[in-house]
């Protein structure tokens, strides 16, 4: 595991964050160092021109490689660091347009409150290791809820998060939702069971649920991180070495595939 969680709300921590993870624009992709949308496919069934939202969106690379699957794509965030760079990285990428700027196509909003902001609602959202930062499991509750809102039926949702198995304390929040990390900026490790009833509550079906494992990961060089599409910079592999056993014998990511019924 690497040193996480990053305080969002300082612009340091989202600068240090932007130097140590090269994310691609080109591949939708499902947390750090796993399998992108060119192997796992999650998004292969939805139409072209379908509405997309990529719920902490970080510094926009999702909304880019969205774009490339010709998906109207858009994003936000609820660090005002991240939106910004966001907007850049989509300056960049020639997304910018008089007709429809950029405030509009990324913007700075909580998860629990996002239906208000957006007047559409969307065919696909994604939200991957976005929402982990709240305090509690009704925190969570209140997001998925507020992304479900904003969806159509038969809308597509996508979340991923910490697999539980991946924190020593494992056998003890195996079906608690518990905080974890540091005093200043916790992280809130979800049980299953815990992230099923609330899927499950807000009338979205779970279509596919996938255990993504990555190994010995403070060994892994440069080039071999490179067959995943966030990955680290070269010389910046964040990950500890005390991991890597907990690692080698559990997955680290929690992949569910969902549809909000008709």
């Amino acid at each position: 595991m690497p040193a996480l969680p990053y305080d969002w709300s300082a612009k340091e921590a989202c600068d240090a964050y932007e130097k140590t993870w090269e994310i691609s624009r080109r591949e939708v992709h499902y947390g750090w160092l796993s399998p992108g949308e060119n192997t796992l496919r999650l998004l292969e069934d939805v139409p072209e021109r379908s509405k997309a939202l990529d719920v902490g969106c970080g510094m926009g690379e999702n909304i880019v490689a969205l774009h490339r699957l010709k998906l109207d794509a858009y994003g936000l965030d609820l660090s005002s660091y991240m939106v910004r760079k966001a907007r850049r990285t989509l300056r960049e990428e020639g997304m910018e347009s008089k007709s429809y700027g950029l405030r509009k196509r990324v913007r700075q909003c909580d998860a629990r409150a996002f239906a208000s902001e957006f007047r559409t609602k969307f065919d696909v959202v994604l939200a991957v290791y976005s929402l982990e930062f709240f305090k509690d499991i009704q925190e969570f509750r209140k997001a998925i809820s507020e992304i479900t809102k904003g969806m159509v039926g038969g809308g597509t949702f996508v979340l991923c998060i910490s697999h539980p198995t991946t924190h020593p304390d494992y056998p003890r929040i195996k079906n608690e939702t518990e905080l974890v990390g540091t005093s200043s900026v916790p992280l809130l490790m979800y049980s299953i069971r815990d992230v099923v009833q609330t899927l499950c509550e807000e009338k979205l079906v779970v279509e596919r649920v996938i255990e993504q494992q990555t190994r010995r990961p403070s060994r892994l060089t440069y080039e071999e991180a490179g067959q995943f599409p966030y990955h680290f910079r070269e010389g910046k592999n964040p990950f500890s070495p005390l991991f890597d056993d907990l690692n080698d014998k559990n997955p680290h990511t929690l992949i569910y595939r969902t549809r909000k019924e008709s």
